[in-house]
């Protein structure tokens, strides 16, 4: 067994999956609403990264979400019409923030 001296990260940072032609850009504000809960989560878009589905890593989608390329793009696809005629994804990396105040 490999010893590594690093533990879990605990990060501010998150990414979430949008159609590929979504307009966003880095430095934008994000306000993200978890569906099964209506919980809001705030942020600021750190990075972009737009690719065909049939480029997405897995080992992203595994460390990211807990399930392979072809599964995330199934169940995005179930739950959010809009994926379902985009061949590519477009993955948001997200600095969580405060509710912006105004």
């Amino acid at each position: 067994m490999a010893l590594i001296n690093q533990g879990k990260p605990v990060s501010s940072y998150f990414p979430v999956a949008q159609p590929g032609n979504t307009p966003v850009t880095i430095g934008e504000t994000i306000q993200c609403r978890h569906p099964s809960t209506c919980v809001i989560t705030y942020g600021i878009c750190t990075h972009t990264f737009t690719m065909l589905w049939a480029n997405v890593p897995d080992s992203f989608c595994l460390h990211s979400y807990g399930r392979n390329a072809i599964q995330l793009k199934n169940a995005l696809e179930s739950s959010f019409p809009e994926f379902k005629h985009s061949h590519s994804v477009k993955f948001l990396l997200i600095k969580e923030t405060e509710k912006p105040s105004g």
